[in-house]
């Protein structure tokens, strides 16, 4: 799909202006980056880091604001911020950073506005370690997982998947990533409602669903449009299923509503790692974006972003909507963990591991929960060799937790 609007030409400053619901997505990604090189690049035994970052809609790497300030698009912003992580924990320890960066755009004249804008400032890197290629994801995919193979063993890589669509990346191409590169991460964005819109009972439709490798009985849609929440009930149909095709073991979901268009979009976090899943659940809460429930249960959330409720644009200090969420999610967990535990005992890393893709709380979270109901004697905990847990504030992921034999009632 073509959108004329972000499209860059060369010697102009007349740049595409960027959202507000695009600039937290930004922050994100950035956010995320100088955390995977801060926790990877510093284990113990670790002094060097080979990293391959990927953006496979590139841009031209320059927005403009609504305000006027100039904003840096994702391929600059992802150089800087994994340089500078690197350059910070240098100082900290010996450690050598060997990065690699693709940056696919289709487009040809953003592709050369982008090169033109990383010459000025990395020009000795392009086309060594620094490459701008000009072509489209899908063609080019093949040739830079084979690339990535060639250096080193781990092929530790970060796709950034910024599409305006819905159409351009396969779950196929999802799980291709994944059985190349198991330790490879995907930041992806895909218009869910986008392709609502565009859905009906017809060959052309299904024809898109088949390329997505995504199931949906079209023969119902009339029917189910009739229904009171027809498009959210649509969402989570796509969702369980893109959910349940894809070889990426945890998942997370930011469910986005754009300020510009209204329309809502998922931003996907795919990884092999609980560690990595559990990291990006910790930005949602950091930048403090607003939480929505689509079912009854606490484990089953869809997170949400919308512009406004974003206390640094609405300047609303008292819609702390996010702080609300973290109050209900931890009511939520007392009561829930304790109904998903039985008189077996059960290691509290894998409780965690086995929830850890259906809720929105971190590890953090859960752990807090059980040291609470612990004390409250509403669930056992015991070290991994079955003795009392002296210190309750501190759970080890050994830690064993099960429901006792005699409940504590009181009156």
């Amino acid at each position: 799909m073509k959108n004329d609007k972000y499209v860059w030409h060369s010697s102009s400053t007349d740049y595409p202006k960027i959202d507000v619901h695009s600039i937290r997505k930004h922050e994100v990604l950035k956010e995320y980056l100088r955390i995977y090189v801060e926790i990877v690049g510093g284990y113990p035994y670790s002094s060097m880091l080979r990293l391959n970052l990927v953006d496979g809609f590139a841009g031209g790497g320059k927005y403009i604001t609504s305000s006027g300030e100039i904003h840096d698009g994702s391929p600059l912003l992802m150089i800087d911020t994994i340089e500078t992580a690197a350059t910070v924990l240098s100082l900290q320890k010996k450690f050598k950073l060997h990065s690699r960066y693709y940056f696919v755009e289709k487009e040809p004249s953003s592709a050369a506005f982008l090169r033109d804008q990383i010459q000025k400032k990395y020009n000795s890197r392009l086309d060594s370690s620094i490459f701008v290629i000009q072509d489209t994801f899908q063609n080019r995919i093949n040739e830079i997982i084979s690339d990535i193979k060639k250096k080193g063993r781990a092929h530790r890589t970060i796709f950034f998947l910024d599409q305006y669509g819905y159409s351009e990346v396969s779950i196929k191409v999802l799980n291709k990533i994944f059985r190349e590169l198991p330790k490879a991460e995907v930041i992806l964005t895909f218009n869910v409602d986008s392709l609502i819109d565009y859905m009906s009972n017809t060959l052309a439709c299904r024809s898109i669903l088949d390329k997505l490798n995504l199931d949906f009985d079209l023969a119902s849609l009339d029917e189910q449009k009739k229904q009171k929440r027809w498009r959210e009930n649509i969402q989570f149909a796509l969702y369980k299923d893109f959910k349940s095709k894809t070889k990426a073991e945890y998942m997370t979901n930011f469910f986005i509503k754009s300020s510009e268009s209204t329309r809502s979009y998922w931003l996907l976090h795919l990884s092999m790692s609980p560690k990595a899943k559990d990291e990006m659940q910790k930005l949602h809460w950091q930048f403090k974006n607003h939480f929505v429930s689509e079912t009854k249960t606490g484990l089953k959330v869809f997170p949400s972003y919308n512009p406004k409720y974003d206390i640094d644009y609405t300047r609303q200090s008292t819609m702390t909507f996010s702080s609300e969420d973290e109050v209900d999610n931890k009511i939520k967990l007392l009561s829930e963990i304790p109904q998903n535990l039985s008189y077996t005992p059960i290691k509290a890393k894998e409780f965690f591991l086995k929830h850890i893709n259906d809720t929105p709380a971190t590890k953090d979270m859960i752990y807090n929960s059980i040291s609470d109901l612990s004390r409250k004697k509403e669930i056992k905990l015991t070290t991994k060799n079955d003795n009392p847990k002296k210190n309750k504030d501190r759970i080890n992921d050994d830690d064993l937790i099960f429901i006792p034999r005699q409940q504590i009632f009181q009156f």
